[in-house]
């Protein structure tokens, strides 16, 4: 078994990931903890797999993602969860999200896989766990951090990526985990990778083939991912308090500047942009929209308008930096 933490959660895996080298809960041994938050039983297809989905009913459909994937998410009366994407890779999550399983076709592998794991599935068990996501990457500034909010496919992950290559830690790019304490907020650390498309590979480094692939056995997954492992980046492992909330308009803006958006409007950007594609139970979205609002009152949400374009991100990301290091307001 190996053992992993990433969002606050230990994970035990019955079977290596690579994408999460950096992250082991128990490192050297290469076990798993003995107790851990989401045992992943299996990552193939497993005796305690349900035959044909017998028992369970149609609860979401999304529509085809950046990717082109589609998902079909059904329930049983228990509580458990399945998630079918249209490429085959199935996952069933057990009622309470104590246990992950996965298996996929021949076509695919466990890179492809492991993708939706970290993504949309895991998501969706933080979720279930009362743990509130925002779709946005974090980058540590001073003794905080903070968080990058804007639509899929407008520079979250790539934001991030430059951050790095500045020099700054980066605690996630595009799961941004909350946590909750009395008097401040949190970000829950990812994992060490930062996942990009060519266009932005190519944008920030002169070569789409700077970077390697995330699934290097799929010809037609050509996304590629930056390892904050290697030397000259840095992976923040351990979590910070969030000090402020940038979303990007894309107004050529000079001087560049921000504006604070009152705490209304700031909360009606955090419920836009809360990482799922499927809606929680009434009380689970009620909880969700009390700890919402506390963030929209306690941590400045601003609105960044300045150039936009690869060639102006690292500047970018020093305003960005040291407007958090400016800021540091916990939550009340």
């Amino acid at each position: 078994m190996h053992g992993y933490r990433v969002f606050g959660l230990t994970i035990a895996a019955d079977q290596r990931i690579p994408a999460l080298d950096g992250v082991e809960a128990s490192p050297g041994d290469g076990r798993a903890p003995a107790s851990a938050d989401i045992p992943i039983l299996s990552i193939d297809t497993g005796s305690d797999w349900p035959d044909g989905g017998a028992g369970f009913a149609p609860w979401h459909e999304s529509p085809e993602d950046d990717a082109g994937q589609t998902l079909r998410v059904l329930r049983n009366l228990a509580g458990a969860y399945r998630f079918l994407y249209g490429d085959g890779a199935e996952f069933l999550i057990e009622a309470g999200a104590r246990r992950v399983s996965m298996r996929w076709p021949g076509e695919l592998t466990l890179d492809d896989a492991v993708e939706y794991l970290l993504g949309p599935v895991l998501g969706f068990v933080l979720r279930m766990r009362g743990v509130v996501c925002l779709h946005a990457s974090a980058v540590r500034s001073g003794d905080g951090c903070f968080a990058v909010l804007v639509p899929g496919g407008h520079g979250k992950s790539t934001t991030a990526a430059a951050c790095a290559r500045l020099g700054l830690p980066v605690l996630t790019d595009d799961i941004l985990a909350l946590s909750f304490e009395r008097d401040s907020v949190s970000v829950l650390p990812a994992y060490p990778r930062i996942r990009l498309w060519p266009p932005a590979v190519e944008g920030l480094f002169g070569d789409a083939e700077a970077l390697p692939r995330i699934s290097p056995g799929n010809a037609t997954w050509d996304k590629r991912y930056m390892d904050l492992t290697r030397p000259g980046l840095t992976f923040q492992s351990e979590p910070l308090p969030l000090r402020a909330i940038y979303t990007h308009e894309r107004e050529e803006t000079d001087p560049p500047g921000f504006e604070e958006l009152p705490a209304a409007e700031a909360l009606v950007t955090l419920l836009a942009n809360v990482y799922s594609r499927c809606r929680p139970e009434p009380e689970a979205r009620a909880r969700e929209f009390d700890l919402l609002e506390r963030l929209a009152q306690g941590v400045p949400v601003k609105r960044f308008r300045g150039r936009y374009g690869l060639q102006h991100l690292d500047a970018q990301c020093e305003l960005l930096r040291d407007d958090c290091l400016r800021t540091a307001v916990p939550v009340a």
